[in-house]
């Protein structure tokens, strides 16, 4: 697009710590990996509003940050944003992302923004190639009037770096590093961790928030500041920990601030790479362990839960209870909330309870997710700007029909029984009193999104929900008499893919479930089977969050969908007729590579290109398609982004 002259930037206000945190949310599964630490830090005269391109902004830094993981086999990824003063002494903002990767040699760098270009072959071989990405960068960079570059040590690690304008947003929007919030305010935090972008990152969230916290780079530093901190009569509340450390780890540095009477008492909580860091008989004051690289949202509802000590949170043993988080299965909520602190204690508490969470900022743009994604449920703010919740239900319920109702629940602090009426009047259906309390929360997602997984599994006997009518008109259209090998293709391979998901979950491997999940989805979209693509989506974002459990339950949904998906397609293929396109004389000898995993969709297109005159070839993966254009060159390439071993 930008070659073409296709792409304009559209400049919006824009919350910087909001990218930054997307960027970080999007990697966090492949630092997590390969046990890196990944993090952002701002300077303190950065604005958080500002004005420009957030998408080119975004993309720059998904490119160089994931480039930095994928070449980085130990220790960090950080990214680091100050202000710049340009040659002209115009105001900049500079964005840096360091890693302690393998380094480029100098006689290098100065081509590593060239297309294709790439440091060291034989990692190119093993990693996948970083050139187009670098390539694009510096293209989008240029494009919002920067600068792109890169200073490195070889063995030691890398830092790529660009510069764009800076410019103010028009209006000022309060962000949450600048509000103090009142729960966590002056709170006296430890922050362990050997590793400085996570102690940064940590400190920068928490100083935003108006806590008092201080950092420590191993267990024996941690331990001498706890003693000297109660000897002055400053105690801390609570201790942040990284699990791996060396020489002391966070379990050892656990136990022995339990053991040490010089410490006064305080609560732990246990950051690790892994899901699950604690077992269940310590008791050394850990009550809480998240998953590195820490979400603001998770960790704003675990400090300040932890601060308030109500019933919010219950602790067992020094734990928190294995069945509080709610369900396994990654259920999709929409959340509608204009204020930026609630919108971080609702998004906390839902992902605590095992929830994918998506925000609305308003009432349109609550109207207008939704008609763009599934959700199981909507929370919504009953008070907000220019569209409130009021008329967002109504817009939602007009569009949707009986068979596809989302449960929206109210989130109000006017709970007199007319205010109540008035919600269900609109087209609510239950609502919720703020301030927001966990149990409560809890008793609402087990009453509605329990009654949707029972909808979910249960079999309906009517073929129009089992197969989407007007994806088999649109695919009669494209692939003609074709159609029938499609079908026959699926029913050939879905056996396959239900074998290999049953296999991941028996052997609870999380990664293997998000492969053949994946599959299942892909494939059962080309048929128009849309109700079994949302289970397989469901397995899919279950696998993605590192867990299986609760994986049989949707398994076996899985299963029935499927028995309904075959007899359906039974019943086209019974019937089926249909006509292909004759080839047209110009497109006879134009060649064309199919680069897919799933055998269904490379059918596919390869019918609708044969349909169409065009050679096709087709090959399974990354590495196939490689070796196939070192023997012959293709006029186009139509290439799958996700794929085992070797991606798009």
């Amino acid at each position: 697009r930008i070659d073409a002259g296709k792409l304009k930037l559209e400049p919006v206000d824009f919350i910087l710590p909001d990218v930054l945190e997307d960027v970080v949310q999007l990697l966090a599964t492949q630092a997590q990996n390969k046990n890196l630490d990944l993090g952002y830090i701002t300077a303190s005269n950065v604005p958080p509003s500002l004005q420009g391109d957030p998408r080119c902004i975004r993309q720059v830094l998904l490119n160089l940050v994931g480039n930095a993981v994928k070449f980085t086999a130990r220790g960090e990824v950080a990214i680091e944003v100050h202000t710049h003063r340009g040659p002209g002494g115009e105001s900049l903002l500079k964005f840096a992302v360091t890693d302690t990767g393998c380094g480029i040699p100098a006689e290098l760098q100065q081509h590593i923004f060239e297309p294709f270009s790439q440091a060291d072959g034989s990692t190119a071989r093993v990693e996948g190639g970083a050139g187009l990405g670098l390539t694009i960068s510096r293209q989008l960079v240029d494009f919002m009037g920067g600068e792109i570059g890169v200073s490195s040590t070889p063995g030691e690690g890398s830092t790529f770096w660009f510069t764009i304008p800076l410019k103010l947003a028009a209006e000022a929007e309060e962000s949450t590093a600048g509000r103090r919030h009142t729960g966590i305010a002056d709170v006296r935090v430890l922050i362990v961790d050997d590793s400085r972008i996570s102690r940064d990152h940590l400190r920068h969230i928490m100083v935003s928030w108006g806590a008092s916290p201080s950092v420590a780079a191993s267990g024996r530093e941690a331990l001498e500041e706890l003693r000297l901190a109660t000897f002055e009569n400053r105690p801390y509340e609570l201790a942040i920990i990284d699990y791996l450390m060396p020489e002391m780890d966070g379990l050892q540095l656990a136990i022995g601030i339990a053991n040490d009477s010089r410490i006064a008492p305080l609560k732990l909580v246990m950051m690790s790479f892994q899901q699950c860091c604690c077992k269940s008989e310590i008791s050394s004051g850990i009550v809480e362990c998240l998953t590195k690289p820490v979400r603001e949202p998770v960790l704003y509802e675990t400090v300040s839960a932890i601060v308030r000590n109500s019933q919010t949170v219950e602790f067992d043993g020094g734990l928190m209870k294995s069945d509080e988080r709610l369900i396994q299965t990654c259920h999709s909520v929409l959340v509608a909330e204009d204020n930026r602190a609630n919108q971080l204690v609702i998004q906390g508490m839902l992902e605590r309870l095992g929830c994918q969470v998506d925000i609305a900022v308003n009432g349109e743009e609550a109207i207008e997710k939704s008609g763009h994604k599934h959700y199981d449920l909507i929370l919504m703010d009953c008070q907000m700007p220019a569209v409130d919740g009021f008329a967002a239900t109504g817009a939602i319920r007009a569009r949707e029909s009986e068979q596809k109702r989302i449960p929206i629940i109210a989130m109000t602090a006017n709970v007199q029984e007319q205010d109540i009426q008035h919600c269900m009047e609109v087209g609510m259906d239950d609502f919720l009193p703020k301030p927001i309390k966990l149990d409560v929360l809890k008793l609402k997602l087990h009453k509605w999104l329990e009654k949707a997984a029972e909808d979910l599994s249960a079999v309906e006997d009517s073929r129009l929900l089992v197969l989407e009518d007007g994806v088999l008109k649109e695919l009669r259209d494209n692939i003609g008499d074709n159609l029938a090998g499609l079908f026959e293709v699926f029913l050939e391979d879905i056996s396959g893919y239900i074998q290999a998901l049953e296999k991941s979950v028996a052997e609870k491997d999380a990664i293997a479930l998000v492969q053949a999940a994946h599959a299942i989805k892909g494939s059962s979209g080309n048929v128009g089977a849309h109700r079994l693509a949302e289970v397989a989506s469901r397995l899919e974002q279950l696998g993605r969050n590192g867990s299986t459990d609760d994986a049989e339950r949707l398994v076996a949904a899985l299963q029935k969908e499927v028995i309904l998906v075959r007899t359906a397609l039974r019943k086209e293929l019974d019937k089926e007729t249909g006509c292909c396109r004759s080839p047209s004389l110009d497109e006879q000898h134009s060649s064309v590579l199919i680069v897919d995993d799933d055998r269904g969709m490379r059918f596919a297109l390869r019918s609708v290109a044969e349909s169409a005159g065009y050679h096709v070839e087709e090959v399974a993966n990354g590495a196939q398609a490689i070796a196939f254009c070192e023997r012959q060159i293709p006029d186009l390439i139509l290439i799958d982004a996700l794929m085992p071993r070797m991606d798009g």
